[in-house]
């Protein structure tokens, strides 16, 4: 089953993402075994994260939930969407309303690229393989696209948006 680009559950948030933004769920590991879970809100402008929640353990009762819905989004609170979703991408206020959050100008991106196989160390959490964010000045950030996500269209609408898209095999068609 797969979960269409734009996962809007039906929750009546402060904020909801513009319709043609891509955004999703996803995770990331830092120091070694610790992650931190981001809304990435994806616009032809640029890429932001906004911090969604801290751990995510594989005993949570919300992993299970999120791996038989298949929506990264149930791994997370409504409290915890809704403050993730508290500021506008267009407000001052983002990036110094949490110290995680984070925004990369298209400008300074050099390429998407995307690696299909499952994240080492994920367990039963449910996940659609490895994003990476692949900066100008030789940075590179990994995503790990929370759910079960059309990965395909996912890729497709960033490609829309004008960037440079790239998978394990090569630069998508």
């Amino acid at each position: 089953m797969e979960i269409a680009i734009s996962i809007d559950v039906a929750r009546d948030n402060a904020r909801r993402p513009e319709p043609d933004h891509l955004h999703f769920a996803a995770m990331e590991y830092y120091f070694l075994i610790l992650n931190r879970s981001f809304e990435i809100i994806i616009t032809a402008e640029g890429i932001y994260g906004s911090l969604l929640g801290g751990m995510i353990s594989a005993h949570q009762p919300s992993v299970a939930r999120a791996s038989k819905t298949g929506n990264g989004y149930d791994l997370f609170s409504e409290q915890q969407i809704d403050r993730a979703r508290w500021f506008s991408i267009d407000d001052a206020d983002f990036l110094t309303s949490h110290p995680q959050n984070f925004h990369y100008q298209k400008s300074t991106i050099a390429s998407l690229s995307y690696d299909a196989s499952k994240k080492w160390g994920m367990g039963p959490v449910v996940h659609s393989g490895k994003l990476y964010i692949n900066t100008l000045d030789g940075k590179k950030r990994q995503l790990i696209p929370l759910g079960t996500l059309a990965m395909p269209m996912v890729l497709s609408r960033l490609q829309q948006l004008g960037y440079a898209v790239c998978t394990h095999n090569g630069f998508v068609a």
